[in-house]
Protein backbone atom coordinates (compact mmCIF):
# COMPACT_ATOMS: atom_id res chain seq x y z
CA UNK A 1 0.00 0.00 0.00
CA UNK A 2 2.70 2.41 1.00
CA UNK A 3 4.03 1.57 -2.76
CA UNK A 4 0.91 2.10 -4.36
CA UNK A 5 0.75 5.96 -2.71
CA UNK A 6 4.27 6.75 -3.94
CA UNK A 7 3.40 6.16 -7.29
CA UNK A 8 0.29 8.33 -6.66
CA UNK A 9 -2.53 9.35 -4.55
CA UNK A 10 -5.17 8.04 -6.99
CA UNK A 11 -3.70 4.50 -6.83
CA UNK A 12 -3.27 4.43 -3.68
CA UNK A 13 -6.73 5.08 -3.52
CA UNK A 14 -8.03 2.84 -5.69
CA UNK A 15 -5.73 -0.66 -4.99
CA UNK A 16 -7.50 -3.54 -4.58
CA UNK A 17 -4.62 -6.46 -4.88
CA UNK A 18 -1.07 -6.32 -5.57
CA UNK A 19 1.82 -9.13 -7.48
CA UNK A 20 5.67 -8.65 -6.45
CA UNK A 21 7.64 -10.84 -8.70
CA UNK A 22 4.52 -12.00 -10.97
CA UNK A 23 2.95 -13.51 -8.47
CA UNK A 24 0.08 -12.46 -6.06
CA UNK A 25 0.65 -11.04 -2.84
CA UNK A 26 -1.59 -9.11 -0.04
CA UNK A 27 -1.64 -5.58 0.04
CA UNK A 28 0.34 -5.57 3.47
CA UNK A 29 3.32 -7.56 2.60
CA UNK A 30 6.58 -5.72 3.35
CA UNK A 31 8.68 -5.09 0.29
CA UNK A 32 11.78 -6.25 0.09
CA UNK A 33 15.07 -4.40 -2.20
CA UNK A 34 15.30 -5.30 -5.80
CA UNK A 35 11.52 -6.85 -5.71
CA UNK A 36 9.14 -6.31 -8.65
CA UNK A 37 5.58 -4.57 -7.86
CA UNK A 38 2.60 -4.55 -9.53
CA UNK A 39 -0.24 -2.78 -8.05
CA UNK A 40 -4.08 -3.54 -8.89
CA UNK A 41 -6.77 -1.50 -9.08
CA UNK A 42 -10.31 -0.65 -9.63
CA UNK A 43 -12.40 2.09 -10.26
CA UNK A 44 -15.16 1.09 -7.10
CA UNK A 45 -12.09 0.57 -4.60
CA UNK A 46 -12.23 3.45 -1.71
CA UNK A 47 -9.29 3.22 1.48
CA UNK A 48 -10.30 0.79 4.27
CA UNK A 49 -10.24 2.09 8.00
CA UNK A 50 -8.03 -0.61 8.89
CA UNK A 51 -5.35 0.42 6.42
CA UNK A 52 -4.09 2.67 8.80
CA UNK A 53 -2.85 0.02 11.16
CA UNK A 54 -0.84 -0.93 8.14
CA UNK A 55 0.52 1.53 5.99
CA UNK A 56 4.29 2.92 7.61
CA UNK A 57 4.97 5.93 5.30
CA UNK A 58 3.88 9.40 6.58
CA UNK A 59 2.50 10.36 2.93
CA UNK A 60 0.12 6.57 2.59
CA UNK A 61 -1.18 7.71 6.07
CA UNK A 62 -2.30 11.45 5.57
CA UNK A 63 -3.63 10.10 2.40
CA UNK A 64 -5.82 7.37 3.79
CA UNK A 65 -7.12 10.01 6.08
CA UNK A 66 -7.92 12.80 3.93
CA UNK A 67 -9.41 10.17 2.24
CA UNK A 68 -12.08 8.28 4.49
CA UNK A 69 -12.90 11.88 5.99
CA UNK A 70 -14.06 12.60 2.32
CA UNK A 71 -16.13 9.44 2.06
CA UNK A 72 -17.42 10.28 5.32
CA UNK A 73 -18.54 13.75 4.72
CA UNK A 74 -20.16 12.64 1.29
CA UNK A 75 -22.03 9.87 2.81
CA UNK A 76 -22.82 12.46 5.75
CA UNK A 77 -24.58 14.66 3.15
CA UNK A 78 -26.24 11.92 1.02
CA UNK A 79 -28.08 10.68 4.60
CA UNK A 80 -28.38 14.02 6.10
CA UNK A 81 -30.46 15.05 2.81
CA UNK A 82 -32.30 11.60 3.12
CA UNK A 83 -33.28 12.31 6.70
CA UNK A 84 -34.51 15.72 6.05
CA UNK A 85 -36.56 14.90 2.72
CA UNK A 86 -37.99 12.10 4.73
CA UNK A 87 -38.94 14.91 7.87
CA UNK A 88 -40.22 17.78 5.05
CA UNK A 89 -42.22 14.62 3.23
CA UNK A 90 -44.18 14.23 6.55
CA UNK A 91 -45.23 17.72 6.04
CA UNK A 92 -46.29 17.53 2.27
CA UNK A 93 -42.93 19.62 1.51
CA UNK A 94 -39.73 18.72 -0.66
CA UNK A 95 -36.36 20.78 0.12
CA UNK A 96 -36.51 22.55 -2.95
CA UNK A 97 -39.67 23.92 -2.38
CA UNK A 98 -37.68 26.10 0.61
CA UNK A 99 -36.98 29.32 -0.91
CA UNK A 100 -33.67 30.65 -0.60
CA UNK A 101 -34.54 33.16 1.62
CA UNK A 102 -36.01 30.87 4.37
CA UNK A 103 -32.61 28.54 4.00
CA UNK A 104 -30.38 31.16 4.00
CA UNK A 105 -32.25 32.11 7.26
CA UNK A 106 -32.03 28.92 8.93
CA UNK A 107 -28.10 28.57 7.95
CA UNK A 108 -27.87 32.02 9.90
CA UNK A 109 -29.35 30.48 13.17
CA UNK A 110 -27.64 27.18 12.77
CA UNK A 111 -24.31 29.22 12.32
CA UNK A 112 -23.54 27.12 9.16
CA UNK A 113 -21.84 28.55 5.70
CA UNK A 114 -24.21 26.13 3.05
CA UNK A 115 -26.34 23.38 2.58
CA UNK A 116 -24.28 20.81 2.19
CA UNK A 117 -22.43 21.76 5.73
CA UNK A 118 -26.29 21.73 6.98
CA UNK A 119 -26.48 18.35 5.41
CA UNK A 120 -23.53 16.68 6.63
CA UNK A 121 -24.70 18.07 10.64
CA UNK A 122 -27.70 16.04 10.53
CA UNK A 123 -26.50 12.84 8.95
CA UNK A 124 -23.78 12.93 11.69
CA UNK A 125 -26.11 13.31 14.43
CA UNK A 126 -25.22 16.37 15.62
CA UNK A 127 -28.67 17.73 14.50
CA UNK A 128 -31.83 16.45 14.52
CA UNK A 129 -33.92 16.58 11.68
CA UNK A 130 -37.28 17.28 12.85
CA UNK A 131 -36.12 20.63 13.97
CA UNK A 132 -33.94 21.83 11.25
CA UNK A 133 -37.41 20.87 9.04
CA UNK A 134 -39.43 22.51 11.84
CA UNK A 135 -37.44 25.57 11.42
CA UNK A 136 -37.24 25.67 7.55
CA UNK A 137 -41.19 25.47 7.61
CA UNK A 138 -41.89 28.22 10.24
CA UNK A 139 -44.85 29.96 8.18
CA UNK A 140 -45.91 26.33 7.24
CA UNK A 141 -47.65 24.57 10.27
CA UNK A 142 -44.60 22.90 11.23
CA UNK A 143 -45.57 19.27 13.54
CA UNK A 144 -44.72 19.50 16.56
CA UNK A 145 -43.12 17.10 19.33
CA UNK A 146 -40.28 15.42 20.09
CA UNK A 147 -38.75 11.86 18.31
CA UNK A 148 -40.04 10.67 21.84
CA UNK A 149 -43.74 12.37 21.86
CA UNK A 150 -44.03 11.14 18.62
CA UNK A 151 -43.56 7.29 20.35
CA UNK A 152 -46.29 8.18 22.09
CA UNK A 153 -48.37 9.68 19.65
CA UNK A 154 -48.37 12.72 21.02
CA UNK A 155 -48.38 16.04 18.44
CA UNK A 156 -49.19 14.65 15.11
CA UNK A 157 -49.68 11.01 13.62
CA UNK A 158 -47.45 8.79 13.87
CA UNK A 159 -48.88 6.55 11.05
CA UNK A 160 -47.23 9.44 8.80
CA UNK A 161 -43.87 9.03 9.85
CA UNK A 162 -42.12 6.43 7.36
CA UNK A 163 -39.19 4.25 9.21
CA UNK A 164 -35.33 4.64 7.05
CA UNK A 165 -34.45 1.61 5.44
CA UNK A 166 -31.54 0.26 6.73
CA UNK A 167 -29.33 -2.08 3.95
CA UNK A 168 -26.57 -2.84 5.75
CA UNK A 169 -23.99 -1.18 2.96
CA UNK A 170 -24.35 2.49 4.22
CA UNK A 171 -20.90 3.58 4.91
CA UNK A 172 -19.25 4.56 7.51
CA UNK A 173 -22.27 7.18 8.97
CA UNK A 174 -24.89 4.00 9.42
CA UNK A 175 -23.11 1.46 12.00
CA UNK A 176 -24.54 -1.76 13.55
CA UNK A 177 -24.32 -1.60 17.23
CA UNK A 178 -21.37 -3.68 18.43
CA UNK A 179 -23.21 -4.95 21.82
CA UNK A 180 -26.29 -6.54 20.22
CA UNK A 181 -25.16 -6.95 16.41
CA UNK A 182 -28.70 -6.62 14.97
CA UNK A 183 -29.10 -8.50 11.68
CA UNK A 184 -31.53 -8.50 8.80
CA UNK A 185 -34.89 -9.50 9.96
CA UNK A 186 -34.31 -8.67 13.95
CA UNK A 187 -36.94 -5.80 15.44
CA UNK A 188 -34.59 -2.47 15.05
CA UNK A 189 -33.83 1.29 16.29
CA UNK A 190 -31.74 3.44 15.29
CA UNK A 191 -29.85 6.32 17.50
CA UNK A 192 -28.04 9.70 16.40
CA UNK A 193 -24.62 9.35 17.60
CA UNK A 194 -23.44 12.83 17.53
CA UNK A 195 -20.25 13.45 15.10
CA UNK A 196 -20.44 9.53 13.77
CA UNK A 197 -24.06 9.15 12.14
CA UNK A 198 -26.82 6.59 13.13
CA UNK A 199 -26.40 3.13 15.13
CA UNK A 200 -28.83 0.87 14.57
CA UNK A 201 -29.86 -1.62 18.10
CA UNK A 202 -32.16 -4.24 18.38
CA UNK A 203 -35.62 -2.85 19.40
CA UNK A 204 -34.73 -5.03 22.58
CA UNK A 205 -31.17 -4.36 23.49
CA UNK A 206 -30.48 -3.08 26.97
CA UNK A 207 -28.41 -0.48 25.44
CA UNK A 208 -31.17 0.79 23.66
CA UNK A 209 -33.62 0.74 26.17
CA UNK A 210 -31.65 2.65 28.44
CA UNK A 211 -31.40 5.11 25.60
CA UNK A 212 -34.77 5.28 25.14
CA UNK A 213 -35.50 6.38 28.46
CA UNK A 214 -33.36 9.33 28.41
CA UNK A 215 -34.89 12.34 27.25
CA UNK A 216 -32.00 13.66 25.86
CA UNK A 217 -31.33 10.78 23.53
CA UNK A 218 -32.15 11.15 20.27
CA UNK A 219 -33.79 8.13 18.00
CA UNK A 220 -35.71 6.91 14.80
CA UNK A 221 -37.30 4.60 13.08
CA UNK A 222 -35.30 2.11 11.41
CA UNK A 223 -36.02 -1.04 9.51
CA UNK A 224 -34.67 -3.24 7.52
CA UNK A 225 -34.76 -3.26 3.52
CA UNK A 226 -36.68 -6.39 2.50
CA UNK A 227 -34.05 -6.66 -0.24
CA UNK A 228 -30.79 -6.43 2.67
CA UNK A 229 -28.29 -8.98 1.28
CA UNK A 230 -24.67 -9.47 2.26
CA UNK A 231 -22.96 -10.73 5.56
CA UNK A 232 -23.69 -9.85 9.49
CA UNK A 233 -21.95 -10.36 12.24
CA UNK A 234 -23.89 -12.33 14.64
CA UNK A 235 -22.74 -13.15 18.61
CA UNK A 236 -23.67 -16.77 20.44
CA UNK A 237 -23.53 -18.26 23.73
CA UNK A 238 -22.86 -21.83 24.03
CA UNK A 239 -22.53 -23.91 27.24
CA UNK A 240 -20.26 -26.88 25.86
CA UNK A 241 -18.67 -29.97 27.41
CA UNK A 242 -15.68 -29.49 27.76
CA UNK A 243 -13.68 -31.99 25.79
CA UNK A 244 -10.97 -32.80 23.11
CA UNK A 245 -12.51 -32.00 19.90
CA UNK A 246 -15.80 -30.15 20.93
CA UNK A 247 -14.96 -26.67 18.93
CA UNK A 248 -13.47 -28.58 15.88
CA UNK A 249 -17.10 -30.29 16.37
CA UNK A 250 -19.10 -26.78 16.85
CA UNK A 251 -16.65 -24.94 14.46
CA UNK A 252 -17.31 -27.97 10.96
CA UNK A 253 -21.09 -27.43 11.87
CA UNK A 254 -21.13 -23.34 11.76
CA UNK A 255 -18.70 -23.84 8.57
CA UNK A 256 -21.09 -26.39 7.11
CA UNK A 257 -24.02 -23.98 7.52
CA UNK A 258 -22.26 -21.41 4.95
CA UNK A 259 -21.24 -19.12 7.94
CA UNK A 260 -17.82 -17.63 9.12
CA UNK A 261 -16.10 -17.46 12.49
CA UNK A 262 -14.99 -14.05 13.11
CA UNK A 263 -14.38 -14.43 16.83
CA UNK A 264 -14.01 -17.35 19.59
CA UNK A 265 -13.79 -16.31 23.22
CA UNK A 266 -14.09 -18.60 26.67
CA UNK A 267 -15.47 -16.84 29.12
CA UNK A 268 -16.07 -19.86 31.68
CA UNK A 269 -14.07 -22.85 31.87
CA UNK A 270 -14.40 -25.84 34.84
CA UNK A 271 -13.24 -30.01 34.37
CA UNK A 272 -16.89 -30.74 32.60
CA UNK A 273 -17.94 -27.65 30.82
CA UNK A 274 -16.95 -24.60 29.09
CA UNK A 275 -19.38 -21.23 28.32
CA UNK A 276 -17.81 -19.89 24.58
CA UNK A 277 -18.94 -16.57 22.75
CA UNK A 278 -18.59 -17.63 19.14
CA UNK A 279 -19.13 -14.36 16.66
CA UNK A 280 -20.08 -15.91 13.09
CA UNK A 281 -21.31 -14.31 9.56
CA UNK A 282 -24.75 -14.96 8.77
CA UNK A 283 -27.31 -13.68 6.12
CA UNK A 284 -29.96 -12.88 7.91
CA UNK A 285 -32.51 -13.79 11.20
CA UNK A 286 -33.18 -17.11 9.39
CA UNK A 287 -30.17 -18.00 8.59
CA UNK A 288 -28.74 -17.62 11.90
CA UNK A 289 -32.14 -19.34 13.59
CA UNK A 290 -30.89 -22.61 11.15
CA UNK A 291 -27.24 -22.46 12.35
CA UNK A 292 -28.57 -22.97 15.80
CA UNK A 293 -31.23 -25.33 14.94
CA UNK A 294 -28.06 -27.52 13.32
CA UNK A 295 -25.74 -26.69 16.72
CA UNK A 296 -28.25 -27.74 19.07
CA UNK A 297 -28.33 -31.21 17.50
CA UNK A 298 -24.33 -31.67 18.34
CA UNK A 299 -24.06 -33.74 21.84
CA UNK A 300 -21.44 -31.30 22.77
CA UNK A 301 -24.00 -28.75 22.84
CA UNK A 302 -25.39 -28.21 26.37
CA UNK A 303 -27.27 -24.44 26.12
CA UNK A 304 -27.37 -22.11 23.21
CA UNK A 305 -28.94 -18.64 22.87
CA UNK A 306 -28.47 -15.20 21.20
CA UNK A 307 -25.37 -13.15 22.82
CA UNK A 308 -26.27 -9.77 23.96
CA UNK A 309 -24.78 -7.21 26.36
Amino acid sequence: MDFAYAVHTDVGNHCTAGRIDRRPAPLQTVLQNGQTVEIITSTWARPNPQWLNCVATVKARSAVRSSLRDFQQQEAIDLGRHLLEKELGSHDAVLADISADKLAEALKVFHLPNLDALLEDIGLGNRLPLLVAQRLLQDGAPRAGTPNERERGEGSSRAAYSPLIIRGTEGMVVSLARCCRPIPGDAIIGFFNPGKGIVVHQLDCNNATEFRKKKQTSWLEVEWDKQAAGEFAAEIRLELVNKRGTLAEVASTISRMGCNIENVSMVNQDAQTSTDFITLTVKDRVHLAGVMRELRKLPVVLKISRAKT
